[in-house]
């Protein structure tokens, strides 16, 4: 199920089951279990969903071990709102779509999806951001 969003309302960020999978192969012990039990399958089955807050705490925890790979909140929060503005230059059609992924969000140019913009190593494929 789908949730509205309303005005200044975070969007839930949506990770793919295969990739918790893999990584709980990286990871400690129980950390698959801990996912599981901080976030909700969506209907479909393919992705966990965490609230924003959940994921910047889980984020925090395991920084250290990811190699400062998160970038900051300041700089998602500029992704996002880059993201948000950007459109075609050829057609002038807005490239962000927030119905993608789900709900998500993600741009219709590159098919990425909001998780993009949380690595700090991620560059925009038409050179937006870096």
């Amino acid at each position: 199920m789908l949730r509205q969003r309303g005005v200044g309302e975070r969007s839930p960020v949506r990770i793919p089951l295969d990739h918790i999978e893999k990584r709980a192969q990286e990871r400690p012990p129980g950390y698959k279990q801990m996912l599981y039990s901080l976030g909700t399958v969506d209907d479909e089955g393919g992705y966990l969903e965490l609230d924003d807050e959940v994921f910047r705490g889980l984020v925090k925890r395991f920084k250290s071990r990811l190699g400062g790979m998160i970038a900051s909140e300041e700089n998602v929060s500029i992704r996002k709102s880059i993201c948000a503005a950007c459109a075609d230059p050829e057609t002038g059609k807005a490239l962000w779509d927030p119905d993608a992924w789900l709900g998500a969000g993600g741009c219709r140019k590159c098919r990425c999806s909001v998780a993009k913009l949380y690595w700090w190593r991620s560059k925009c494929p038409i050179g937006r951001w870096s």
